[in-house]
């Protein structure tokens, strides 16, 4: 991933470990926030599926879809990019975003 970005082909050990650590705090923290979407949807839905909600679901992907909607950038890399798509057929599950 550094290498990609531009890094040495052979980065140091503690840049590797710098990284790492970055990288899994994020996802970590990430995967709390889209728990607390997650449960605080659950809540809401009726008391029908409220045995469902108490027991430890998968995470959704509209939950993460949620949880960075407003984050320009990560949102707009969450869909195929409209480039993917050149000929613009019906079929093409690219999504443009408006700039509202």
């Amino acid at each position: 991933m550094m290498h990609g970005w531009g890094d040495d082909s052979e980065p140091l050990d503690e840049s590797v470990e710098l990284m790492e650590e970055m990288v899994c705090t994020f996802i970590a923290q990430m995967t709390e926030q889209t728990m607390s979407i997650a449960a605080s949807a659950a809540a809401t839905t009726s008391t029908a599926t409220a045995a469902a909600a108490n027991r430890r679901d998968k995470l959704k992907t509209e939950n993460l879809l949620f949880l960075i909607r407003k984050d320009r950038p990560k949102y707009s890399r969450s869909f195929p990019h409209p480039a993917h798509c050149p000929a613009r057929p019906a079929s093409c599950d690219c999504i443009e975003l408006n700039s509202d």
